[in-house]
């Protein structure tokens, strides 16, 4: 299957698919696919009503090679450009700091906690996106200040999931080396390390296994020291 990215008109394949694949199961595949939560995903197919979530594949009459459109929810939607495009002063304009004057129709009636709560995710949003696409700057840009690494999207997957489902090398070591956790797992129970091997990244498959072996080996080291003490 095809989907394509309304906002850039980017086109992605989509491999694993099935008739009885529900949309919210299409929606995780293709959060790892284009780098978009699956939160902030709207597909549709021919019209332009919504597919429902429950709904499989089938149901929706979908037929194999057929182009799914993608697209985001309206309060995300520049955002998402921004960050799909690498575009660091964009991003920082679209309200991914709290000292930014970024309002949406909403955030004037939030309180302290809950813009605090907005941005952050808003930030998490833009580095999922950057880990996914290879933006290095963007990706230290968005850390420095404050970004959380280890923030997930609703099927439990970070930044670190995200790059490594792409083969990112340098942004997995990035993200490692500010405090990605590697042995994240998703609600499938699968790490990084996992979706570089399902997706053949055989490279930051290795990348992963090494630094997971380094941890571990460590983590033994100290363990060691503590009970000899």
């Amino acid at each position: 299957f095809q989907v394509l990215l309304v906002t850039t008109g980017e086109m992605f394949t989509i491999g694993q698919v099935y008739p009885e694949m529900q949309v919210w199961q299409l929606k995780e595949a293709v959060e790892l696919e284009v780098g978009i939560p699956s939160n902030l995903q709207r597909l549709s197919y021919l019209d332009e009503g919504d597919m429902h979530e429950d709904s499989d594949l089938r149901h929706n009459d979908i037929v194999q090679g057929g182009t799914i459109k993608l697209k985001v929810w309206s309060q995300w939607q520049n955002l998402v450009e921004a960050a799909a495009e690498g575009d660091i002063e964009k991003v920082f304009q679209l309200g991914v700091t709290p000292d930014t004057k970024f309002q949406s129709p909403t955030s004037d009636y939030m309180g302290p906690r809950q813009r605090r709560a907005w941005f952050a995710e808003r930030a998490a949003v833009a580095l999922f996106i950057a880990s996914n696409r290879g933006h290095l700057d963007l990706m230290h840009s968005l850390m420095e200040e404050g970004a959380d690494v280890n923030a997930t999207t609703p099927s439990g997957r970070t930044a670190l999931h995200a790059a490594a489902a792409r083969g990112r090398g340098e942004c997995v070591d990035i993200l490692l080396e500010k405090g990605a956790r590697i042995n994240a797992a998703d609600r499938e129970g699968k790490t990084a390390l996992t979706i570089a091997a399902d997706s053949n990244h055989k490279k930051t498959e290795r990348h992963l296994f090494l630094f997971q072996w380094q941890v571990r080996i460590t983590w033994g080291r100290s363990s060691w020291l503590y009970y000899t003490e």
